[in-house]
């Protein structure tokens, strides 16, 4: 292996490498999919909240309408099929629409909506905020009057402001925090 700290391509580096000295294959019959793209990693969580592949949290959506709400406090709407972890909170005339998963303790503001997006543990949505087919990472607070639209991803605790709107496959790295009105593509 290469010395700690050094970019490494398994598939153009390491598999080539191993190519005659013990590298061998298994084919297997189950579900595969690479999630190593944004829309990749939502068309697999997707595949999962539909049941077009047999998982545990599957077999839990299957049984409960495909909406399986986990001690969260719902006042707005949630729309199947959606996974919606304890302590997040759904405020009125919000919609979590159908295609999302919210991590622990996420909040969605009033009349703000969700769609076919993965919002991980503790991120919050402003008032009248949309975000759909995204990806918001942990601990990220979008504000009030924005427009996340599809193939955005946000990192680690970003923190956009108000009236922003991001586009087009926009990704920002963790950390990072955006003014009020600063980006409108």
């Amino acid at each position: 292996m290469a010395p700690a700290g050094t970019n490494i391509s398994i598939e153009r580096q390491v598999f080539p490498s191993l190519v005659g000295r013990g590298l061998f294959g298994y084919e297997a019959n189950g579900y595969w999919l690479d999630i190593g793209t944004p829309d990749r990693y939502l068309q697999g969580t997707f595949d999962i909240l539909e049941c077009n592949v047999s998982t545990e949290i599957g077999q839990q959506l299957s049984s409960s309408a495909l909406v399986l709400i986990d001690g969260a406090q719902i006042d707005g709407r949630v729309v199947a099929p959606a996974l919606v972890a304890a302590e997040c909170v759904v405020s009125r005339r919000a919609i979590v629409g159908g295609r999302t998963v919210l991590g622990r303790g996420v909040h969605i503001a009033e009349g703000a909506h969700v769609e076919s997006s993965v919002l991980l543990e503790g991120a919050s949505v402003g008032v009248r905020t949309t975000v759909r087919a995204s990806i918001i990472g942990s601990g990220v607070t979008i504000g009030d009057g924005c427009h996340i639209g599809s193939g955005v991803v946000l990192g680690e605790g970003v923190k956009v402001g108000a009236n922003n709107v991001l586009a087009a496959g926009v990704r920002i790295f963790p950390g990072v925090e955006l003014p009020d009105g600063a980006i409108k593509f």
